[in-house]
């Protein structure tokens, strides 16, 4: 006779149900659809599953992820920005190896709008999804991963997922700091708002570049969510109206900086004899105008591959897979758009003579 005792039957959906005074489908939402229960009632049945020991049956979830198409989508803030343009083909290189198709998909900032791509990704049956997530809403991503959809997140850290960033913050110090270390005390911020966690990310190294130098003082102003060169030329007088002892400008994104120089020297002001500006990314046009940006490198492409390679290699393990966080390093390039401040004077009235930059 065995000394073991006998197995307790499984809890079902059913017991679930009961045991939170529910039905079985907000159950099954719960399991699936979480983002459709109210937050009351999705903790009522989570604290019935767990004083029962309910476990999901993972054949189900296995029998969606067999069904799933060769696609794959990638939602990005801004498709018309260069460096995801570049983060796209890097997804596409490794998709491509694999005889998969990416969609690629533009969230504008607008987190509605983001929801809309995963629930038109979803009815697609991609095979997963790799996100520059406006705002992260964890349990409507989880349940997407419970049906059987990888998901990746882009410049956006979580232990629940895997991500691929780059350290946008050390970015940012290395970008202040460079500023600071040739003279400049009075200095801009230029961002998105910083509900997107890369620009707060960079906000935050700026803050922590400035924060030993007593005598640097840091201001911040922000532009439209998709930060691009006509918010940044516009940010250009808007900032010196208001602020005009400022020498040093560091922009959240290429685009953004692009725009501010732009403006810039409409006003009057040369580059960088009157006043500096700093990048971030370091997309292609930031090494071909007139005046060349200094800037923060990041390895757009890679982030795309990478992030690509998380994706499959999740979508082929299922509930085995073990979640990584890639962090690459961020590079300042120092180019023409940055020298020391200019001592005193106001710059000239008249735009100035860019063919001496030739």
């Amino acid at each position: 006779m065995s000394g073991s005792s006998p197995r307790p039957p499984q809890s079902t959906i059913k017991d679930v149900a009961a045991r939170a005074h529910v039905s079985v489908g907000t159950v099954s939402n719960v399991l699936n659809r979480p983002e459709t229960v109210s937050p009351g009632t999705r903790q009522q049945v989570l604290d019935a599953m767990k004083a029962l020991g309910f476990v999901r049956h993972a054949g189900a979830a296995m029998l969606r992820r067999s069904h799933r198409t060769s696609m794959v989508g990638v939602i990005v803030l801004n498709a018309a920005s260069p460096f995801f343009a570049e983060v796209a083909a890097g997804a596409e290189d490794v998709a491509r190896e694999d005889d998969r198709l990416v969609v690629i998909c533009s969230s504008a900032g607008d987190r509605e709008r983001e929801g809309r791509y995963f629930v038109a990704l979803e009815a697609q049956r991609v095979a997963g999804i790799i996100v520059s997530p406006v705002g992260l809403r964890v349990p409507e991503v989880t349940s997407l991963r419970a049906r059987g959809v990888a998901v990746v997140l882009l410049e956006r850290q979580h232990p629940d997922f895997c991500s691929v960033e780059v350290n946008g913050r050390g970015g940012a110090e290395q970008a202040v700091g460079h500023l600071i270390g040739l003279g400049h005390r009075e200095i801009a911020y230029v961002s998105p708002p910083l509900d997107i966690p890369q620009y707060r990310q960079r906000w935050e190294g700026a803050e922590a570049a400035a924060a030993g130098h007593a005598l640097v003082h840091l201001v911040r102003t922000e532009v439209g969510p998709l930060g691009g060169t006509e918010a940044g030329s516009a940010a250009a007088a808007d900032l010196l109206t208001r602020h005009p002892e400022i020498t040093g400008f560091f922009c959240a994104n290429d685009l953004v900086a692009l725009g501010l120089m732009s403006g810039l020297a409409r006003m009057g002001y040369r580059i960088p004899e009157d006043v500096s500006v700093v990048g971030f990314d370091d997309v292609e046009g930031a090494r071909f105008g007139v005046v060349p940006l200094t800037t923060v490198r990041q390895p757009a492409r890679e982030l795309g591959r990478r992030a690509t390679e998380l994706m499959l290699a999740e979508a082929a393990a299922g509930p085995d897979h073990h979640h990584e966080h890639v962090v690459f390093d961020a590079e300042l390039v120092i180019r023409e758009s940055t020298g020391a401040p200019r001592t005193g004077g106001r710059p000239h009235s008249t735009p100035p003579d860019l063919t001496s930059h030739l």
